[in-house]
């Protein structure tokens, strides 16, 4: 049964399941990812930062990091740790004539460790973006701190990680302290108040972007999609 296909878009081809309930019809009847407008919000973000390091955390496919590739010209750094996923996304940047992408098969945390990736079947049909990392039960893969990769730089911090976003930020303080990036985080799993502890030690400003995105401002720079400022 094959259940990876090529679909052409807007921003190049992309190798997706077709079981995925979100990510294929889009694709494959529109030629636009399903978060076209969050990817929209982050390129309009990425085009005020020249040769803008990106740190893409829980890329899945691509649907960010190759846009971002693609129309930065930065250099990006892919997370995604279900293996099958990670594969394709590792297709779609050589598709795509990609080499300011590296791709990393792990997950990202508030320490070094091992954690694992539950059994998935992928043919059938499921949200593969909705996986989260357990401490048993599955592949075992290595979660990593974004400290411990010693970047010489960073702009933007992405992170869609299921209910790992905190512990991934706790990993990157040293981070955020010396880059100051723009980081746009997934929240919906958590009280605002956990994520807006993390940013009270630097001079930072959050804005609710939808029920489940937020965006973190290191500077005064806004956008007209950024209205609702969290207090």
């Amino acid at each position: 049964m094959i259940n990876f296909i090529t679909c052409q878009s807007k921003y190049g081809y992309f190798i997706v399941n077709k079981n995925d309930i979100h990510q294929y019809r889009p694709l494959k009847n529109h030629k636009v990812p399903h978060i076209d407008l969050k990817i929209e919000k982050i390129l309009e973000i990425l085009s005020k930062i020249n040769e803008p390091v990106i740190l893409d955390g829980g890329a899945n496919i691509g649907l960010i990091s190759i846009p971002s590739a693609l129309i930065s010209k930065g250099q990006v750094i892919s997370f995604e740790p279900q293996k099958l996923i990670y594969y394709a996304l590792c297709g779609n940047i050589v598709l795509n004539n990609l080499n300011n992408i590296t791709a990393i098969q792990k997950g990202l945390g508030a320490e070094n460790k091992i954690m694992c990736v539950p059994k998935i079947d992928y043919n059938i049909s499921n949200d593969f973006g909705e996986v989260t990392l357990q401490d048993n039960g599955g592949d075992a893969i290595d979660v990593i701190t974004i400290d411990s990769l010693q970047l010489d730089k960073l702009d933007f911090l992405k992170l869609d990680i299921k209910g790992m976003e905190i512990d991934a930020l706790n990993g990157a303080k040293k981070t955020l302290d010396k880059f100051r990036p723009w980081c746009w985080i997934r929240y919906c799993k958590y009280d605002l108040l956990e994520i807006k502890k993390i940013f009270a030690f630097l001079d930072y400003t959050l804005y609710k972007v939808d029920d489940e995105n937020l965006v973190a401002a290191p500077n005064k720079t806004t956008f007209p999609w950024m209205k609702e400022k969290i207090e």
